[in-house]
């Protein structure tokens, strides 16, 4: 970067029945064995200087959909919000949003932080972030080693076992399906990290793999992608995005300086990202 997934954004994908897709493949599939296409296409995708589009995270009862503009040329940028949150069952009206910037990244938890007084945005420099999970976000924000053709090659190559199902529809485009289980670890080695870091999952820690599915369009762009753990695993998660744009421009501004605040050393160390 199935099961019986949650609740996904409206015509995000059109698949038939399970068992149902065509077997008819796009030119990618039918160019290489299953696993060369889909490392072709992840590398592709990767190469690409930005990506727009929407995402769906779930952990148990907990859901929310947003929209984001990540940049990774000339500089790493990215913009995500939280438009439908749900939080233990019970809608909620928060909208958190996170910005990266100029090597620094700010916050807005929008009343999801309780007491929280003062301006609406936490702001940190990723310079200041320490630790094993602070140095792997560090590493994930920094564009010489997103965009380094060996860190590209190794995280492609986390994806293993992978088989091609069919082809079905995201947004109107013909995709082809594919699965393969994301190998954590070598994900993490991509990025240097090797101890626990956000990288482990999208929503837990302690994992080492992780149940994918991606989907291929016939320009060899990874469209859609769905990360989640192993059934009967707690919390239960999955973290599908949908690419809508590829190279396109990203207009991303951090929040004006009276609105943000400086997250204190203090704050860093208690979030497990201080020296």
């Amino acid at each position: 970067m199935t099961e019986s997934p949650p609740s996904e954004m409206p015509s995000e994908e059109t698949t038939p029945p399970e068992g149902s897709e065509s077997p008819t493949a796009s030119p990618t599939a039918t160019e290489a064995d299953p696993t060369t296409a889909l490392r072709q296409a992840l590398t592709k995708s990767a190469q690409a200087s930005s990506n727009i589009g929407k995402f769906t995270f779930t952990s148990g009862d907990t859901t929310a959909n947003g929209t984001y503009q990540y940049q990774a040329k000339p500089s790493v940028v990215l913009e995500a919000k939280a438009t439908d949150l749900t939080l233990n069952g019970k809608a909620s009206s928060a909208k958190p949003e996170l910005i990266v910037s100029g090597g620094t990244a700010y916050v807005n938890p929008d009343g999801l932080a309780q007491g929280a007084q003062g301006p609406p945005w936490w702001k940190v420099a990723l310079a200041d972030l320490k630790g094993p999970h602070g140095q792997a976000i560090r590493k994930m924000f920094d564009t010489a080693t997103v965009t380094n053709p060996a860190t590209i090659e190794k995280l492609v190559h986390a994806y293993e076992d992978v088989k091609m199902v069919g082809t079905s529809e995201v947004d109107g485009k013909t995709v082809t399906h594919y699965t393969a289980n994301y190998n954590v670890d070598l994900a993490k080695a991509a990025f240097g990290v090797a101890s626990a870091s956000p990288m482990e999952s999208p929503g837990a820690t302690g994992v080492h793999e992780l149940r994918s599915d991606i989907w291929v369009d016939e320009q060899g762009m990874v469209r859609k992608s769905r990360y989640r753990n192993e059934e009967g695993e707690k919390p239960q998660f999955t973290l599908t995005s949908t690419a809508t744009e590829f190279d396109k421009p990203v207009s991303v501004q951090p929040p004006p300086a009276d609105q943000t605040k400086q997250v204190t050393p203090q704050m860093l160390k208690q979030f497990g990202l201080g020296g």
